[in-house]
């Protein structure tokens, strides 16, 4: 999708927040129709030039949003 459409906000999240959240689905195999799941919170101060953490948990109940 796209970046906007792929923009998100959290259930109570208070109003001020002051970095943008997306989530949404990769399509991984095209064939089978497997995806993932991700969160992406861009950081607060000079996003672009920040780098990224892919954070993977396995297994059913097991949350990656631990991490925080």
């Amino acid at each position: 999708g796209s970046e906007e459409a792929d923009k998100v906000t959290l259930p109570d999240q208070p109003d001020d927040v002051k970095f943008n959240q997306f989530a949404g689905y990769i399509t991984v195999d095209v064939i089978q129709q497997r995806k993932l799941f991700y969160y992406f919170v861009e950081a607060v101060e000079e996003p672009a030039s920040k780098p990224v953490v892919l954070w993977l948990n396995g297994g059913p109940g097991c949350s990656s949003v631990k991490l925080w």
